[in-house]
């Protein structure tokens, strides 16, 4: 599937309810819609499934109109970076050039203002518990927004009762909230773009320039230290590479329903999936964008990206693509190399899982995977390995009878 695009060779940009400017960040709420930051127009719009490729958009955020770019028309957004969902379907959407992060209460309407500020002030030399850059944004499982300031190499969370200019109550990234240090250790970061919190309440952190994904655990504490490091072999490199076990500026990263973490590979124009249990400088088991995990190259086809920068799951084990410099967005139904993480203990092999994107006119997430799925999860059904095991059975006891009737006298 293709949204933004009329089809998989297009990479045109446009202003309107079926194209897209810059697709910088995406995100799917609780009812199935999938939802698109485009930076380059100055909005966020909405896809309601079933979807179909090309589809129109149904509603925009930031804007007056689909013909009236956000920031041209002094709207309240201004290119849009990261965007999140709370637990009452309120939209979150990151304000770039303003240096905020604003709050649209549900339900969502054209031309909505925000209830809610947080940031809005300029950010200076020395960062503040106020001021940020906003990129990333996710909720914690207890309802608290986290938002990635890569201008100031940190990442902070806000609680709830969220109000107007609220001041952070928590830095990871950093030793204290005055700090903007990039230098190299394993509690330091380098423009993260992109959050995640995975199953257990553990926070996930795109650490773009420092080419890693960082996992910090939960319960979290000022400037602690990463305890896992994806990308890299140790919490004390930083190396860009184009192997099964490293990264070039990783800029989106999602969770799927079964616990395996999908990271957008910017800079190697793939999406990389890595499989629980987590261990710094282990394989990905699939990579989607390239036919190897030694290749690097872009394209604009159906099994090519160029520079993804965001992913998010849907249902059933299905994946969204942000295929930001190709400008559209790509729908890769049920990718994962593994059903469950807590059935899946080994490490993938060397050879690569390429996925292509799918192709029906049009398609129901939940309906994407019904017809092939098991109950490990996977595109192969369980019966036809048991037919196979009964057979195997009825052939042995047949011949071992015969073999006892040929030696009966």
């Amino acid at each position: 599937m293709v949204i933004g695009q009329a089809n998989f060779t297009s990479t045109a940009q446009g202003t309107g309810k079926a194209q897209l400017g810059s697709p910088q960040f995406i995100a799917v709420d609780n009812s199935g819609n999938l939802w698109v930051s485009d930076y380059a127009n100055g909005w966020v719009t909405e896809y309601t499934p079933p979807f179909t490729n090309g589809e129109s958009a149904s509603l925009e955020i930031g804007a007056a109109s689909f013909s009236s770019p956000g920031c041209a028309t002094g709207s309240t957004l201004c290119e849009p970076s990261g965007i999140a969902f709370d637990a009452g379907g309120d939209l979150w959407a990151g304000d770039t050039q303003n240096g905020s992060v604003r709050e649209y209460k549900a339900p969502l309407s054209l031309g909505e203002g925000s209830s809610v500020l947080l940031g809005g002030y300029y950010l200076g030399s020395t960062p503040t518990r106020t001021s940020f850059g906003p990129t990333g944004l996710a909720f914690d499982q207890s309802g608290d927004l986290w938002i990635a300031d890569g201008a100031a190499n940190r990442v902070l969370e806000f609680t709830q009762p969220f109000t107007t200019h609220e001041a952070a109550s928590l830095v990871i990234g950093q030793a204290n909230f005055t700090t903007n240090s990039n230098r190299l250790n394993q509690s330091r970061l380098s423009s993260p773009n992109a959050l995640a919190f995975d199953h257990s309440g553990n926070l996930w952190v795109a650490d773009s320039y420092d080419n890693r994904v960082l996992e910090f655990k939960a319960p979290f504490s000022d400037g602690e230290s990463a305890s896992i490091a994806i990308g890299q072999p140790n919490l004390l490199s930083v190396t860009q590479n184009t192997t099964q076990s490293t990264l070039n500026q990783p800029d989106g990263v999602a969770f799927d329903s079964y616990g395996n973490l999908w990271v957008a590979d910017t800079g190697n124009n793939r999406i990389a999936e890595f499989v629980p249990p987590f261990s710094t400088g282990m394989n990905a088991s699939v990579v989607i964008g390239q036919n190897s995990y030694l290749f690097s190259g872009a394209g604009a086809d159906q099994s090519s990206l160029y520079g993804p920068d965001s992913v998010a799951a849907g249902s059933g084990g299905n994946l969204w693509v942000a295929d930001t410099a190709n400008v559209r967005v790509l729908l890769f139904v049920n990718p994962s190399s593994a059903s469950t993480a807590s059935t899946t203990t080994t490490q993938a092999s060397s050879s690569p899982q390429a996925q292509t994107a799918t192709t029906p006119a049009s398609i129901s997430e939940t309906a994407a995977t019904t017809g092939t799925s098991s109950s490990a999860g996977g595109g192969v059904p369980e019966f036809p390995f048991q037919v196979a095991v009964i057979c195997v059975f009825t052939i042995a006891l047949a011949a071992a009878y015969v073999f006892a009737r040929r030696r009966s006298p």
